[in-house]
């Protein structure tokens, strides 16, 4: 919480929060949604919304009050700095956090402000309980853990086996058996996942490279631009060669819970085999195998035959039509991946 030590005016560059109500469909990332389409961060992909939510500006409310108030709010809370508009202005104010007693892992300066450090998510994706633990992070069985706050954890951190969290929090199903993330297997079990023609697997260090490569003007058409080094969650490799790559998100602000959004490639010389269509099936199966995705999206543009015709392949249906960050008309498809 922010506790002022002068009058914080508007024009003092109040800080400005976003109330609750106004943002309970969010997800859990990305961190941040600009006011404008097209803003990108590409050292942190996936934490920029690329679609411009201008209604959480105009629902916004500036903090404004004399010396002596206290500006209290959560982490959940949407909020932003202002711009300091008085000439030679400026505002003094104390930071301080609060927290319940039983929150260990919550404090000014902790692991907590490593959360979106490319590190620590990769530390975060292998980890055991007893590892993270040693950071603070709420053991199974611990109160902080409920159903909310274990598909926010799913979200951020898609690669952390989750099973021992569930296995504590009692999930189940209607028949009494484990929930689907209780069963997944550990991260270093869950690739490759093959179909006989080709496999899936996530890419090693270096093979960015390949990915860069395999980008053309029907890349650049439909999916570009594209960020520096790529890392998708799968590369599709077939007779040892990488073809192409697959990749799911949880980022995109349309999205619920269990939902997810599929993105793929193919290079040039490799399409027109049927690879898209293969690479979506295995990615969908992963997903029931090992995640509690419910509905699987496709985003495609309207001109693009050929993933339409993949979209039919693996049994999606279209559901709409809009208009994307660069003014192209796509169509939204979803998959029931529970079905199939």
């Amino acid at each position: 919480m922010f506790l002022y030590l002068v009058d914080v005016s508007a024009e003092l560059g109040a800080p400005a929060f976003v109330p609750f109500r106004h943002t309970t469909d969010l997800p859990m990332i990305p961190n941040w949604f600009p006011r404008e389409g097209g803003r990108r961060d590409p050292d942190r992909p996936t934490w920029v919304s690329p679609t411009a939510r201008p209604d959480l500006y105009e629902h916004e409310v500036q903090a404004a009050g004399p010396a002596g108030t206290i500006v209290a709010y959560t982490n959940r809370t949407f909020h932003r700095g202002t711009q300091l508009t008085v000439p030679r202005g400026a505002r003094y104010t104390l930071h301080i956090n609060f927290r319940p007693a039983g929150s260990e892992w919550q404090s000014r300066h902790s692991w907590l402000r490593q959360a979106n450090a490319p590190g620590w998510q990769a530390f975060v994706g292998h980890a055991s309980p007893r590892q993270l633990a040693l950071f603070g992070w709420p053991p199974p069985g611990h109160a902080f853990w409920t159903a909310d706050t274990l598909a926010g954890v799913e979200q951020r951190y898609p690669e952390l086996d989750l099973a021992p969290w569930h296995a504590a929090h009692g999930d189940q199903d209607d028949a009494g058996r484990p929930t689907a993330a209780a069963k997944r297997a550990p991260a270093g079990q869950r690739w490759p996942v093959a179909d006989g023609v080709i496999e899936l697997r996530p890419p090693r260090a270096g093979e960015f490279a390949a990915l860069l490569a395999g980008r053309d003007s029907e890349w650049e058409r439909w999916l570009g631009p594209g960020v520096d080094e790529p890392n998708p969650t799968a590369v599709i490799v077939e007779a040892g060669q990488i073809v192409g790559w697959v990749d799911y998100d949880t980022e995109q602000s349309w999205l619920r819970p269990g939902e997810v959004n599929i993105g793929y490639n193919v290079f040039a010389a490799n399409r027109r085999n049927q690879n898209a269509t293969r690479a979506v099936r295995l990615l969908v199966r992963w997903l029931v195998e090992h995640t509690e995705v419910e509905r699987a999206y496709l985003a495609i543009d309207a001109d693009n035959i050929a993933s339409q015709g993949v979209a039919s392949a693996v049994n999606a249906r279209p559901t709409e039509r809009y208009l994307n960050d660069r003014g192209r008309t796509n169509i939204r498809y979803v998959i029931d991946v529970r079905t199939q």
